[in-house]
């Protein structure tokens, strides 16, 4: 049977392959930092070397919309699809609601997007 392809199924040596690959995806990354205190919040993010025939440098840090803004840690094609995502759901969800979607609610969008 195959371990690595589910969430669900556990390997002969208790671990989820999944879990795995997203853990190594996320060390190649480059370290991202979030702080929060009593009137403030800080993020920081390692900024990697570029080679130099590359000519742009991919933000690690995405602003969603005007109070919300995400920042990732990993492989950034697969980031740059889940901002998208992000992004659309926000914008769905002040169109159906006129209001300002919460963190929990983006977060569980995001993970119910992972999930599938």
């Amino acid at each position: 049977m195959s371990y690595d392809k589910s969430l669900s199924i556990f390997s002969p040596e208790g671990t989820i392959s999944q879990v795995d690959y997203a853990y190594e995806a996320a060390k190649k990354g480059g370290l991202s930092v979030g702080l929060v205190g009593k009137d403030f919040i800080l993020l920081a993010s390692e900024k990697k070397s570029v080679p130099k025939l590359q000519t742009r440098t991919v933000p690690k840090i995405s602003m969603i919309d005007e109070n919300t803004c995400l920042m990732f840690s990993g492989i950034i094609a697969d980031s740059r699809s889940l901002l998208d995502y992000v992004r659309l759901e926000s914008q769905s969800y002040r169109y159906s609601l006129d209001s300002i979607p919460s963190i929990e609610y983006l977060v569980k969008q995001v993970a119910f997007r992972l999930q599938e």
